[in-house]
C-alpha cells in the first residue's frame, strides 16, 4: 500500500488499505494512509472519520491523536483541536516540535502564563538546544520578560561564545533597552568574528556617524578632483584620461576581503563622451555586495549631475559554452560633454559565511592602463599579524609607504603622470605590459601546490566504473604511449566543453568520477579526468596550473593561485603536456595559447614546480627516439 501510496496515481494505495483494515481495523498504518488519501482528495470530513474510528479503537495512539488534531484544525474547530492536543501533550511530554507550537500559539494570543509555562517545559525537557534556547529567548521577548530573555542569550553564549546570531539578538534587545554602549560591545564582538558582515558595520557606522570609513578615507575630494582636470592635457591625442584611479583593498584574518574603489576620469573628444556614458566593473555574485557610494558628473559651469540609473547582467560567453558566478554592474550616466569629470566611488564586499580559499588571499591591480593617468594609488590594510607578500611593479616614480595604525597595517603604492600604454599591432595582452600589484599570502610556489593540493585531491579518487573505462580505452595496446594517446584522444573527443564555474568550482576541479558520469566539464575538469585515468594505468601523470599567453605574460615571483586561467596535464616519463580542451592539435602539439606559457606542476602530496611550457607538446623519450628537450624550468 506504502508502495503505491508514493507512486504516480496515488489512488492505487486504496485497495490495499481496505484489506489491511478488514483484516486488522485498527492498523495505524492503514488508518493514516487512507486519512492522507482523503484529504488529498478534498473529503476532510471523511478523513476525521476514518481518525476518530481509530481513536475508538486505540485512544492512547499518539500518531492518531496527532493527525485528528491537525484535522480538526484544518476544519476550523479548534476547541476540539486543543483537547485533542492536551491528550497527544499527556501522552508525549517530550515532543519539542509540539512544545513549540504551543509557545507560538500563545504568544500570538498574548497569554503569559501559558507561555510561560510552555517555555518552562520546553527548557526543562531541552535545556542546551540552541534552537529551543533560541524559541525560549524570542518567546520571553515577546511576553515582556525581557530579563528572562536576556539570561536565556546569555546562556546560549555561554555554551557557544562565538555564536554570532546570539550576540546580534542581544544586541538588539540592549539597544531596544537603551544601552548603546553594550550593543556596540556585543556588535563589534560580531565583526571580530564575522567581518564580512555587511550590515553590521553599516549599523556601527550609522550610529557613530562622525567617523569616516578608514578605506574612504584615501579617496580625493571635490576641489583636488577638479584640481587634477585643470591640469594640461597629455600630448599624443588620446580621447580620454583618467584622473584618479584608487584602489583600497582590506584584507580580514579570514581571507576575505572588501575593496574601496574611486575612479574619476575626463572625456577629451565628443566620441569618448559618448561612449563613456555606460561604466561597468565585474564582482561575484552570491559572494560579493555591490555599494555604488557616489556616481556623478561635474560641469564646466559648476553643475553637479548625479548617475540616471544603475544594474547588472552576467558575464557569461553562450559561444564558448562558459558560465560563471561573475557578474557586470553598471552604472547608466547623463550626458556627457567633453571636458566633463565623472566620479565614482563604489564598494565591494565580500559577505559569504566562509573563505571557500580557506584564510588565503591573492589578487593583482593595475596601476596602468591605454590611456593617461594622473593619480594611481593602490592601499593594502590588513591585520599586523597577518603575513601578506605585496610585490611593486617597476613603474617610474612609484613611492611606497608602510604603517601601523592600532591592530593593522597599511601599505601605500602612490603613482602620478602615469604614461599610457601604446596600441600596436600584434601586441602582447594589456594585462602583460601594464604595470601591476601583486598580493599574496603565499611566499613559494611550493606553498601554492601544497595549498591546491588539498584543496583538490580527493578529486583524483576513482571508483570501479574509472577503472573499468580506463581498462576499455586502453584495451589491445601494450605501449605505454599509445595508453596515452587513447587516453587523451578520448577526452578530447568524448567529453564536451563546458565551463560552469560558480563559486569554488571556478578553481576546484570536479571529482573525475563525476565528469566521466556527465560526458562534459571544462579544462581543470578534462585535466583531471586525464590524470586520474593514467594513474589508474600505472602511468604516472600530473595536474598543471596555465596562465595562457591570452593573459600574457607575468613574472614569477608573484606565487598566487590568482595567477592562473587553465589546466592542463603533465606525463613525466615522456616530458609531454596534454591540454584536454585541444579539440584541433594533436597529442604532440600544443595550442598556441599554451605555447610558452608559465604553469605550475602539482605533484601528489603538494609539491610544485613552475615551468615554462614548450612550442610543442613536449619531448618524445620513446622506441628509441630521443627528442630535444622542451620545458625549462623557471628559476
Amino acid at each position: 500500500g506504502m508502495l503505491a501510496r508514493s507512486g504516480t496515481n496515488f489512488r492505487d494505495a486504496t485497495p490495499f488499505f481496505e484489506k489491511i483494515l478488514a483484516r486488522e481495523p485498527g492498523n495505524i498504518a492503514a488508518l493514516l494512509g487512507k486519512t492522507e488519501l482523503y484529504e488529498e482528495a478534498g473529503l476532510r470530513r471523511s478523513a476525521l472519520s476514518v481518525l476518530e474510528d481509530g481513536l475508538r479503537r486505540s485512544p492512547h495512539s499518539v500518531a492518531l491523536l496527532r493527525a485528528s488534531a491537525h484535522q480538526f484544525r484544518l476544519l476550523g474547530r479548534i476547541t476540539e483541536a486543543e483537547e485533542i492536543e492536551r491528550r497527544y501533550a499527556n501522552l508525549r511530554f517530550d515532543d519539542v516540535t509540539y512544545l513549540r507550537s504551543q509557545i507560538e500559539l500563545a504568544v500570538a494570543r498574548r497569554d503569559v502564563p501559558t507561555g510561560t509555562r510552555w517555555v518552562e517545559r520546553l527548557l526543562e525537557l531541552d535545556p542546551e538546544s540552541f534552537g529551543s534556547l533560541e524559541a525560549a529567548a524570542r518567546a520571553f521577548r515577546a511576553l515582556g520578560q525581557r530579563e528572562r530573555a536576556v539570561a536565556t542569550l546569555q546562556k546560549r553564549l555561554d555554551l557557544a561564545p562565538d555564536d554570532t546570531d546570539a550576540l546580534r539578538s542581544l544586541a538588539e534587545m540592549q539597544g531596544e533597552d537603551g544601552k548603546s554602549d553594550e550593543q556596540v560591545k556585543l556588535l563589534r564582538r560580531v565583526l571580530a568574528l564575522r567581518p564580512q558582515s555587511k550590515d553590521v558595520r553599516e549599523y556601527l557606522e550609522h550610529m557613530q556617524p562622525a567617523k569616516v570609513r578608514r578605506d574612504e578615507a584615501f579617496a580625493l575630494e571635490k576641489d583636488a578632483l577638479l584640481a587634477l582636470a585643470k591640469q594640461p592635457v597629455p600630448a599624443g591625442g588620446f580621447p580620454r584620461r583618467t584622473l584618479r584611479d584608487l584602489q583600497v583593498t582590506t584584507v580580514y584574518p579570514n581571507g576575505l576581503a572588501s575593496r574601496f574603489h574611486q575612479v574619476v576620469f575626463q572625456p577629451l573628444t565628443d566620441e569618448a563622451a559618448a561612449s563613456s556614458r555606460q561604466y561597468a566593473f565585474a564582482f561575484q555574485g552570491g559572494r560579493d555586495v555591490v555599494d555604488l557610494r557616489v556616481a556623478r558628473v561635474y560641469r564646466a559651469d559648476g553643475k553637479v549631475d548625479e548617475a540616471v540609473e544603475t544594474g547588472e547582467g552576467p558575464s557569461d560567453n553562450p559561444a564558448l559554452a562558459m558560465y560563471s558566478s561573475t557578474r557586470m554592474f553598471y552604472v547608466q550616466l547623463p550626458r556627457l560633454n567633453v571636458g566633463d569629470v565623472v566620479e565614482l566611488r563604489y564598494r565591494v564586499e565580500e559577505v559569504i559565511a566562509r573563505n571557500d580559499f580557506g584564510d588565503t588571499f591573492s589578487e593583482t591591480a593595475y596601476l596602468q592602463s591605454m590611456e593617461p593617468v594622473a593619480s594611481a594609488d593602490y592601499v593594502l590594510i590588513t591585520p599586523k599579524e597577518r603575513k601578506v607578500q605585496l610585490r611593486a611593479p617597476n613603474l617610474p616614480g612609484l613611492t611606497r609607504s608602510e604603517r601601523e595604525e592600532g591592530d593593522v597595517r597599511i601599505a601605500q603604492l602612490q603613482a602620478r603622470d602615469v604614461a599610457p600604454l601604446r596600441g600596436e599591432p600584434v601586441m602582447p595582452p594589456a594585462a602583460e605590459l601594464a604595470a601591476s600589484v601583486n598580493v599574496s599570502s603565499f611566499g613559494t610556489w611550493n606553498e601554492v601546490g601544497a595549498w591546491f593540493w588539498g584543496l583538490s585531491k580527493d578529486q583524483f579518487d576513482a571508483d570501479d566504473e574509472v577503472r573499468k573505462k580506463a581498462l576499455e580505452i586502453t584495451r589491445g595496446k601494450t605501449d605505454e604511449l599509445e595508453k596515452v594517446r587513447a587516453v587523451y584522444d578520448y577526452v578530447v573527443q568524448r567529453t564536451r566543453y563546458v565551463a560552469l564555474e560558480f563559486g569554488i568550482d571556478g578553481f576546484r576541479p570536479r571529482r573525475c568520477v563525476q565528469t566521466l558520469a556527465r560526458g562534459w566539464g571544462d579544462c581543470k575538469d578534462k585535466a583531471t579526468v586525464i590524470v586520474t585515468l593514467l594513474r589508474e594505468l600505472g602511468i604516472d601523470a600530473n595536474f598543471v596550473l596555465i596562465r595562457t599567453r591570452l593573459r600574457g605574460d607575468a613574472s614569477p615571483d608573484s606565487p598566487s593561485y590568482a595567477f592562473f586561467d587553465h589546466a592542463i596535464a603533465y606525463v613525466p616519463k615522456f616530458d609531454l603536456f596534454l591540454d584536454g580542451t585541444a579539440e584541433y592539435t594533436g597529442m604532440n602539439e600544443l595550442p598556441a595559447f599554451d605555447r610558452q606559457a608559465l604553469g605550475l606542476i602539482v605533484k601528489p602530496g603538494g609539491e610544485a614546480k613552475l615551468v615554462r611550457l614548450p612550442v610543442e607538446g613536449g619531448q618524445l623519450v620513446h622506441a628509441g627516439v630521443l627528442g630535444r628537450p622542451v620545458q625549462e624550468e623557471v628559476e
